[in-house]
């Protein structure tokens, strides 16, 4: 007895099959090519390193008022915020139309924030959702994003506004910890032989 398969059924099938099969395994072996550092398996097995204290990072948005500090001395004034605002929107309309687009926007954001991924985002500025962004939206956005920083309401941005400090929770129980790690690791390399 022969079987028959429906040519329709088996190629969509198959194709399936065979993009599943090379995704798990690109994923696997070309992590080094997308900039993923991977670890071998002598550096798996060193223990793991902990912050030993509270970390610093740059506030969202925070880094743009950086550079609006005209007299550098290291504290941005409402009047800096302002004029380093409109210099601002001048940057990113590249066409000159006294308008940016969202493309113009995105490109700005990433110049002047470091990624399309910080904030604010692109309905930060564009308020009347018209995809365009006028200069008082813009220093409108640039203004809330000022007085958001500006902790002690004094109208100035000092450099220690802009940072925030995340302290690390720590585990009361150092054998706990320990234990949840080597169940973290074992986690790891469950899930790793699977593909």
């Amino acid at each position: 007895m022969k079987l028959k398969f429906r040519k329709s059924l088996l190629n969509p099938s198959l194709s399936v099959f065979c993009v599943l099969g090379l995704l798990a395994f690109g994923a696997t072996a070309q992590d080094s090519d997308i900039g993923l550092e991977t670890l071998d398996e002598q550096e798996q097995e060193l223990p793991a390193l902990r912050v030993q204290g509270p970390i610093t990072v740059i506030r969202l948005g925070a880094l743009v008022f950086t550079g609006f500090d005209t007299d550098r001395d290291y504290i941005i004034s409402r009047a800096e915020a302002s004029a380093g605002s409109q210099d601002a929107f001048k940057r990113a309309d590249k066409d000159g139309n006294r308008r940016i687009s969202l493309f113009e926007l995105e490109d700005w954001r990433e110049a002047a924030l470091g990624s399309l991924d910080a904030l604010p985002g692109n309905l930060s500025f564009d308020t009347d959702y018209n995809n365009q962004i006028t200069a008082t939206e813009f220093e409108t956005a640039m203004m809330e994003l000022f007085n958001r920083h500006d902790a002690d309401d004094d109208g100035k941005l000092k450099h220690a506004e802009l940072m925030t400090i995340l302290e690390v929770p720590r585990h009361k129980d150092p054998e706990k910890q320990r234990q949840t790690d080597r169940e973290c690791a074992e986690q790891l390399q469950r899930n790793r032989s699977r593909f």
